[in-house]
């Protein structure tokens, strides 16, 4: 009987992890000109939403998507930036976030995309209410520079 449950589960854990970042591991990134500075968008791997992936915009172009576990970044020049995670039907069913950055000459800026759920039940009347959100924030340097080390290129 256990080998019925096997195929199953197998299956799914190959399907979820096609969700994953797949790239190589993090390496922190040269800027090819000091005039520049550098904006890195992260996610850490978490159980909630982790099958979908939001489209990462900077002023309105896209940079890829931002799978579990993974980072993207883009070099630019001196600037503000509107910084936003875009979801769809097909990846990423949350509300889209947004944040506005200022990027200096040589700076880096580590922003950080958090999802969470939390669930309601009522006894007697049959009534869920489950509720999901995701939180795009900035992140000092040092604490992101702990979390990202981990995490592998989002493709």
């Amino acid at each position: 009987m256990r080998k019925n449950y096997l195929i199953p589960l197998l299956s799914l854990l190959l399907l979820l992890s096609g969700c994953s970042a797949s790239g190589p591991r993090y390496q922190s990134t040269q800027l090819t000109s000091q005039s520049n500075g550098l904006i890195y968008i992260y996610r850490p791997a978490q159980f909630v939403n982790g099958g979908g992936y939001p489209e990462i915009l900077i002023n309105n172009e896209s940079i890829g998507p931002l799978k579990n576990g993974g980072y993207l970044y883009a070099e630019v020049s001196p600037g503000r930036y509107h910084v936003r995670s875009k979801g769809n039907v097909m990846h990423w069913l949350l509300p889209d976030q947004s944040t506005v950055i200022d990027v200096r000459s040589g700076e880096t800026v580590y922003l950080r995309l958090l999802s969470s759920a939390s669930a309601a039940a009522m006894i007697g009347i049959a009534t869920f209410n489950m509720e999901r959100q995701s939180n795009l924030h900035q992140v000092l340097a040092g604490h992101a520079q702990q979390e990202i080390r981990s995490m592998k290129l989002s493709k």
